[in-house]
């Protein structure tokens, strides 16, 4: 028997993916029952068929505004949904759009959410969520209005189960379609070029003042580096201590050729307030080699753990109380409050099941704050659901930087080297790499903590290293990134979203205009070749709309015809691809591992542990109006690899907890559209080891030609909240998946590992070979 009544027929029964595993009823599919299902009637009604949900929420001061809701107990326990629905919403604004959200009836818990999603684009479309409610706490189902937003929802079912087929992992499946594949080969192996004029001379910075101890010593190193230029030496050498370098300006090293810089040893103690650390731009055989590098954090400590004291409301916000507890008196009374993320109190990391991230001040610094004492501190909200779960006794890592100044900036360099380089912590990203850079290596660099100092809880306080774009052949090798504050490696070259308006112009929303001269690729909105690639003519700011640029490019060729909502564009002149990183870990991160939008790449004896939302992400996608991102991905290997507690946070991808992620973003990000078209492609994982996967072992989407071979998965640690997915594959809108003689033991439902498939958008997928030991 349902809970409810039938709310709504179906209009549209073949966008009902409610396949294996799926119950026969559903508990939302009808006319309304008041006794498990609320309508807030001030803002929304069903219509007179009982086939939509019309709803009208005007601007009133009322920042949070449900449409329509579940009652305690109406949903069960311990179960997994599938939520679906179609959406037609009237010219959201900015700040206005639909929220969806599954958690804790009780603001005393803190859970995360099944399942949390903002729904902003006008565009009618079919929806479709899957969730799981946890085991021993009721939680309820909101749709609400953020602002004011007018719209309706027709069709909604909540069914019982999962959206996609299943096949146990050890059970074969399709395999007498299965013939020999060609198996993607990975990067070619490359060297990058030493210094030539070993012979020329060595200066020695102490002779410009730069002694350790010393003041104005970023000027004083710069006139060193820039002796050095002017007479060609061969090598600039410094001795061992701690330079402190306050000035807000860079070391800088451009235009050289045939140099050595050696730190000798050296650390450099960063305490400044604007612009990067170090920057290398347009060098050419440069070698950068044995320093140090750190930030001053007797004054400003760039994150610090706090305990939840209380949670209160006073001047008309909510707010919090928080005690930093490796402090008597907080150094910086200026610090900002950027994120809280959860404090493993008892292994002294970042991550922890069962609890939720929280961002505060993020970039902005509006948040109000004051001193409640000397190591107290407490932070106001600026809406009803921020703060929302958080109660005394909780641990979080507070940060007080993010995406602030930055390390070192590496810009249109080739066969550069960087060797014997710990960065111990810094403000903003470790290494930002852009322009032309291509040939180049990273040996025994490392982003690590000091030893034997507590406070020390966070190294970047962004990403490990972000290319923006990059002609890559990048090697890496001996490598130790962790305990930064967003993803150790980000790998990907910046896009262009734009639309036609006329022949031979295209414009575009936050994107710089293309430079004349340039050769553009385009692609269809749904990543699919346009077969044309176009001459810039020339490209100008047209004006401004709500805070962002609008610019036009026009081009020397007619252009094609634009098929979807718009084109997406590659500048031939960049391409991050020919990537090795071998011998190296990554672990302890607040993020992902790596982020792959490349091609030709190869990860081999690598190990990724304890990163927060996964170890390995393939994608490459567009925004209207925020980032576009990636030239598609292709010819990757993982081989030889170690992956343990991956994804601690249990970040999902179509809200299906995953280590590995394949997917494509379109219009938003995240995004729940997908294309056909192959964006990721020829992907091989080979004898690897995956240690306590919690959730998918991978989330396939977009894909073709992925290879899963000769793989061991362990699942030996209990979860408070058990996924039946765990240690499985998920796929969807993909074709030529390989899952072959795997190997599976552990402890934990093992009987449940499998492929789930969603058969009406994927073909041609091989289960063979696999096989279970308890």
């Amino acid at each position: 028997m349902n809970l409810f009544c039938r709310l709504f027929f179906a209009l549209i029964p073949s966008l009902i993916l409610l396949q294996a595993r799926a119950a026969e009823e559903s508990v939302l599919d009808g006319v309304f029952e008041e006794s498990a299902l609320v309508i807030n009637k001030k803002y929304a009604q069903a219509s007179a068929d009982g086939r939509a949900l019309k709803f009208e929420c005007p601007a009133n001061g009322e920042l949070w505004k449900p449409i329509i809701y579940t009652n305690a107990g109406a949903l069960k326990p311990d179960t997994n949904y599938v939520l679906s629905f179609y959406c037609k919403l009237k010219n959201p604004s900015e700040k206005d759009y639909l929220h969806l959200i599954v958690r804790s009836s009780s603001k005393e818990i803190s859970l995360p959410d099944s399942l949390h999603k903002n729904i902003m684009r006008p565009t009618d479309r079919y929806l479709r969520y899957t969730f799981k409610t946890p085991a021993e706490y009721d939680y309820t189902l909101r749709i609400m209005v953020h602002e004011s937003l007018c719209g309706e929802l027709l069709d909604i079912k909540l069914a019982e189960g999962f959206d996609a087929d299943f096949t146990p992992i050890d059970r074969p499946f399709n395999i007498e379609n299965l013939t020999k594949p060609v198996l993607p080969t990975g990067a070619c192996d490359f060297e990058v070029l030493a210094p030539l004029n070993i012979s020329a001379p060595i200066i020695y910075a102490k002779d410009f003042g730069v002694e350790a101890g010393g003041n104005n010593l970023n000027s004083k190193l710069n006139k060193a580096i820039e002796h050095c230029k002017s007479i060609g030496a061969s090598t600039l050498v410094l001795e061992a201590g701690a330079y402190y370098l306050d000035e807000s300006i860079p070391i800088k090293f451009e235009g050289f050729k045939d140099f050595t810089f050696d730190g000798g040893g050296a650390t450099f103690v960063i305490n400044k307030t604007a612009g990067t650390s170090f920057e290398a731009e347009g060098c050419a055989r440069v070698k950068l080699c044995n320093f140090n590098i750190d930030w001053d954090w007797q004054k400003k400590p760039l994150a610090s753990i706090v305990e939840i004291v209380q949670t209160g409301r006073a001047d008309g916000a909510d707010y919090v109380d928080l005690r930093f507890v490796d402090y008597e008196v907080f150094p910086d009374k200026s610090a900002r409050a950027v994120l809280l993320v959860p404090w493993d109190r008892h292994l002294k990391a970042v991550g922890e099941e069962g609890a939720r991230s929280y961002s505060l001040d993020g970039m902005q610094g509006a948040l109000k704050k004051e001193w409640r004492g000397a190591n107290i501190l407490r932070v106001f909200a600026t809406d009803s659901q921020m703060l929302y779960g958080l109660k005394a006794g909780q641990q979080f890592r507070l940060q007080h930087y993010y995406y602030d100044m930055g390390n070192m900036t590496l810009t249109d360099n080739t066969h550069l080297a960087l060797e014997n380089i710990n960065v111990y912590s810094c403000a903003g990203h470790a290494f930002l790499v852009g322009g032309k850079q291509k040939f180049w290596s990273m040996k025994n660099v490392n982003i690590v903590r000091p030893q034997n100092d507590s406070k020390r809880v966070i190294t970047c306080t962004a990403d490990h290293m972000h290319f923006s774009r990059s002609q890559g052949w990048f090697k890496m090798d001996g490598c130790e990134f962790s305990w930064g504050a967003d993803d150790c490696i980000n790998f990907h070259d910046v896009t262009s979203f734009v639309q036609k308006v006329s022949d031979f112009a295209v414009r575009s929303v936050n994107a710089w205009p293309q430079p004349a001269g340039a050769k553009i690729e385009f692609r269809q909105g749904d990543y699919s070749p346009a077969n044309f690639v176009g001459t810039v003519k020339s490209g100008r700011v047209i004006s401004f709309e709500n805070g962002m640029r609008v610019s036009e490019t026009v081009f020397e060729e007619k252009l094609p015809e634009q098929l979807y909502d718009g084109f997406v564009l590659f500048d031939t002149a960049y391409g991050t691809r020919n990537i090795i990183v071998k011998n190296s870990s990554f672990h302890h991160g607040q993020c992902r591992g790596i982020l792959i939008l490349a091609k030709d790449v190869t990860i081999e004896n690598c190990v990724f542990e304890r990163n927060q939302l996964g170890a390995l992400n393939f994608s490459t996608g567009y925004t209207h109006k925020l980032w576009s991102e990636g030239y598609c991905v292709d010819n990757v290997v993982v081989r030889n690899c170690t992956f343990d507690t991956s994804n601690i946070a249990d970040v999902k991808s179509d809200n299906y907890a995953r280590d590995v992620m394949m997917s494509v973003y379109l219009k938003e990000d995240p995004s729940e559209e997908r294309t056909s078209y192959p964006v990721i492609k020829n992907v091989l994982f080979e004898n690897n080891k995956f240690a306590d996967t919690f959730g998918l072992v991978a989330f396939i989407s977009s894909a073709s030609d992925i290879f899963f071979i000769n793989n061991t998965f362990i699942n030996s640690t209990q979860r408070k909240n058990a996924f039946e997915y765990r240690g499985s594959f998920y796929i969807e809108h993909s074709s030529g998946i390989y899952i072959l003689n795997n190997t599976y033991c552990g402890s934990f439902k093992l009987s449940n590992a499998g492929v789930y498939i969603q058969k009406d958008t994927v073909k041609n997928v091989f289960i063979n070979g696999n096989i279970i030991k308890k």
